[in-house]
């Protein structure tokens, strides 16, 4: 994923693995901010996805880091709009760089 990390965090663009694994494409998220389209489940209290990838990215704007975030559950909403269990992990290939 690629996104302005200006306020607002708006989505660029994706690659189609990305897509996939979302459920989702370029075309329908590109221009929005990235939490309205991957905020948490509401149905679930315990639901800390956008906390912590927020604080991630956080860290690495203002420290200038690479930051591979432990595995973390963060569901995805399907094409009907219904969250699907997902679990995400960084690892070296997908670490968060700021590029600004």
């Amino acid at each position: 994923m690629l996104f302005d990390p200006r306020k607002g965090l708006h989505i660029v663009d994706i690659n189609e693995a990305y897509g996939a694994a979302t459920m989702t494409s370029s075309a329908k998220i590109a221009g929005s901010p990235l939490f309205d389209v991957f905020p948490d489940t509401p149905e679930d209290p315990m639901a800390d996805g956008v906390s912590h990838l927020f604080a991630s990215l956080t860290k690495v704007a203002e420290r200038g880091i690479v930051d591979a975030m432990p595995i973390q559950r963060y569901d995805a909403r399907n094409p009907e709009g219904s969250f699907v269990t997902k679990f995400w992990e960084t690892g070296q290939q997908a670490d968060f760089r700021y590029r600004g």
